[in-house]
């Protein structure tokens, strides 16, 4: 009996979230599931192509990954999760910069970093502030997995900004 009910919720719950179509479930009310379950599929999967800005920090004259495992000492072994609001903090950064402050790069964006000045100044106001000083973003699309042992570095757009906290 439990099997046949969960059974049906997936099947509803998928289905809702499908585009239009052909199919009609018995009492089926796509608004009312959509307002239970607004996030549909969606919460559950994300595209592998979906681009996120990359942020890099300039340490000591070299440019880094900023961010990294949860699973430090530091972090509590991941019991602190105040690393996971970085995101978010990337992301309300990088809609305050100006769209024609970043620019094409061919090569590593770490090599276009290089060759770059800081293009704005901006103040990270966020509640709990990691992304601070010199930055640069990176919008990279990931390189596809047939071509993993391949040289091939994938175009991106970089803009390198200064952080104050």
């Amino acid at each position: 009996m439990i099997a046949s009910v969960a059974t049906a919720f997936v099947t509803y719950v998928l289905h809702a979230a499908l585009p239009v179509n052909a199919v009609e479930l018995p009492f089926e009310n796509r608004d009312v599931i959509r307002q239970f379950i607004p996030e549909g599929w969606a919460f559950f999967t994300a595209s592998p192509r979906t681009v996120y800005p990359q942020v890099y920090e300039n340490a000591a004259g070299a440019w880094r990954l900023h961010g990294g495992t949860l699973v430090v000492p530091s972090g509590l072994f991941g019991l602190n999760r105040s690393q996971r609001a970085e995101g978010t903090e990337a992301a309300l950064l990088v809609s305050s910069i100006p769209k024609d402050t970043w620019q094409s790069c061919d090569t590593l964006p770490t090599n276009c970093l290089n060759g770059m000045q800081p293009a704005v100044a901006l103040r990270n106001t966020s509640t709990l502030r990691h992304i601070c000083g010199d930055i640069g973003f990176v919008n990279q699309e990931v390189l596809p997995w047939a071509w993993r042992r391949s040289s091939t570095v994938m175009p991106s757009t970089v803009v390198r900004v200064r952080v104050t906290c």
